[in-house]
């Protein structure tokens, strides 16, 4: 029995959005890390500490999307 043309076309999709997640992760570290460092003080250490947070939840998010693709 063939896999469904659809079934195949939703893997791929969740495949990509994986990459996405993952690239959403770079995106987040790179642009908070980048404010954090312009901002003096407690408030760039808060920021940093935030950018560390979002890109390991979206991370985590890829390795599901692609472990369900």
């Amino acid at each position: 029995m063939e896999r469904p043309f659809g079934v195949t076309i939703l893997a791929v999709l969740t495949v990509v959005n994986a990459l996405v997640s993952f690239g959403l992760a770079a995106l987040v570290g790179v642009i908070f890390s980048w404010v954090s460092a312009l901002v003096p003080g407690v408030f760039g250490g808060f920021l940093a500490a935030i950018a560390i947070i979002f890109s390991i939840v979206a991370v985590a998010f890829g390795f599901i999307y692609l472990l369900l693709a």
